[in-house]
């Protein structure tokens, strides 16, 4: 029986526009709750930011969110594991020295960015982010962080990883697309945040599913029993899962959801 489900936002539950299908997820949302199954969004974007995407259910979810550095529930931050301020630090100038991208610092009190960034830029973190702030310098932060993300316009993320393998031993970092790089705690990542979350509602891998489309989903389906990629994830993804769904586009993972709740349903009839 399937107890909680988790899955990653965008390009996987959120569509190529960043929206979803909100009449199928209220009449799907109600069987998941008559089934009493955790439903659990899981996202680099802020946990508030998740929250305003689900209207009027965002308290009542288990949010998995900043690139798992934290898992938020009915107003509370349950979970949180915090990025060194000196090795954040020395990853922002490095990367500013060398490279024109738009720098994301995330504490506890928002994000920041500097208050040089584009008007384009900022629009592009805004969507990400429910609290950005500009500050002159990013040495005004005395707080650990929750996450730095990298945000380049011109897609060379992928590229650009490889500069930042120096800082493997004291951080966590992943391209979650050609355009975005996360960086967090040493031991933080998607499947770190479901083992923890899993463990702590006293459920098992047996009970849990998951889906996603990014090489930063990869934690992520190697925690749960049943393992989806939609059918627009990369090749290393959907070799590594169990199943293949229809892509973000046709609403595969509700659909997916949805036909698992009533086989769930016939078989307690």
């Amino acid at each position: 029986m399937i107890k909680i489900i988790f899955t990653d936002m965008d390009g996987t539950f959120l569509d190529s526009t960043g929206t979803y299908n909100k009449a199928y997820f209220k009449e799907v949302y109600r069987k998941i709750k008559e089934q009493n199954i955790i439903f659990v969004p899981c996202s680099g974007k802020q946990c508030e930011r998740i929250e305003e995407l689900f209207d009027d259910y965002g308290e009542e979810l288990h949010i998995i969110g900043d690139s798992a550095a934290r898992i938020k529930y009915r107003g509370k931050y349950i979970y949180e594991a915090l990025l060194d301020n000196n090795t954040a630090k020395e990853i922002i100038k490095d990367f500013s020295a060398q490279y024109d991208v738009a720098i994301v610092a995330c504490t506890s009190e928002g994000a920041y960015v500097k208050d040089t960034i584009s008007e384009e830029d900022f629009k592009v973190i805004r969507h990400s982010y429910a609290i950005v702030k500009k500050i002159k310098d990013y040495a005004e932060l005395t707080d650990n962080f929750i996450k730095v993300s990298i945000y380049d316009k011109k897609k060379r993320c992928f590229t650009i990883l490889k500069d930042l393998k120096k800082y493997a031993d004291r951080a966590y970092i992943v391209a979650s697309e050609d355009a975005w790089i996360d960086i967090t705690h040493k031991k933080v990542h998607k499947g770190a945040a479901i083992k923890w979350l899993i463990e702590h509602l006293h459920l098992n891998r047996a009970e849990a599913m998951g889906f996603g489309d990014g090489p930063n989903d990869i934690e992520l389906i190697n925690e749960v029993e049943y393992s989806f990629s939609v059918s627009n994830a990369v090749d290393e993804l959907k070799e590594k899962s169990f199943f293949i769904t229809k892509s973000n586009d046709e609403d595969g993972v509700l659909k997916t959801i949805d036909m698992i709740l009533k086989l769930q349903e016939v078989i307690h009839e």
